[in-house]
């Protein structure tokens, strides 16, 4: 993996190719680099719950619900970070054939303001990191697996660069991308117009990119490979 000052000296590097007075100090760009990192987790989170994610698995009480924090622990996020539930194991059936749901079984995450019955059961809500079933969809149901975004830590203010970013090659080049487009956004001595034709090339190269991420991100769903440990509907 690149470090964060190895991302910042490639952008520089591209900056400077297209003539980008760049602006701004170290510590700004590695900000950047650390906030763009999150946002594409969150991203390839939503296309691929096994990707980006970390999975905790946890016992239901008699109520069907869970603490998220007792959960998750320190990986506790807000709910909006949630991408999939699952169910991980439930009570005996005989015959099995009279079990509501299958282990495996996706889990249907009400949001508060949706009305329940527009989703199919199992049906649950998340609200202030309490996990409850709605009714009593979940009385079977004795653990669920629950995939949540994972985020890396923010970028601490005594970074000097020689930390390393999570992204794998070559999709690390996104935040090289990225981080040359704020730095051309910055600058104060360019035309409008030369600014704009390089904040387009680069929105285009990120948008092929993100392209052969997505697929890539898509193959591994299918091809069932394991990893650290939804549809997307827009680039990130």
């Amino acid at each position: 993996m690149r470090t964060f000052e190895q991302i910042h000296k490639a952008a520089l590097s591209r900056a400077l190719d297209l003539n980008v007075r760049v602006p701004g100090s170290a510590s700004l760009a590695y900000r950047r680099i650390s906030v763009r990192q999150q946002t594409l987790f969150g991203w390839v989170a939503g296309i691929n719950p096994a990707y980006y994610t970390i999975q905790a698995i946890g016992t239901l009480d008699a109520g069907g619900g869970i603490d998220l924090r007792a959960m998750l622990g320190d990986g506790v996020r807000e709910a909006a970070a949630v991408v999939a539930v699952y169910v991980e194991s439930m009570v005996a059936f005989e015959p099995p054939a009279e079990a509501p749901y299958a282990v495996g079984d996706r889990i249907a995450l009400v949001p508060p303001q949706d009305d329940p019955t527009a989703y199919l059961a199992p049906r649950a809500t998340i609200r202030d990191h309490a996990f409850e079933p709605v009714g009593a969809d979940l009385a079977d149901v004795l653990t669920i697996r629950m995939h949540y975004a994972y985020r890396s830590d923010p970028v601490a203010d005594e970074e000097d660069g020689t930390s390393e970013i999570a992204m794998e090659s070559p999709f690390d080049e996104l935040l090289v991308i990225d981080l040359t487009r704020y730095l051309t956004r910055k600058t104060l001595k360019m035309e409008a117009a030369s600014k704009t034709a390089i904040i387009n090339e680069l929105n285009e190269e990120e948008k092929e990119l993100l392209a052969s991420f997505e697929a890539h991100v898509r193959r591994f769903l299918t091809g069932q490979e394991s990893r650290q440990g939804g549809s997307q509907g827009h680039q990130p």
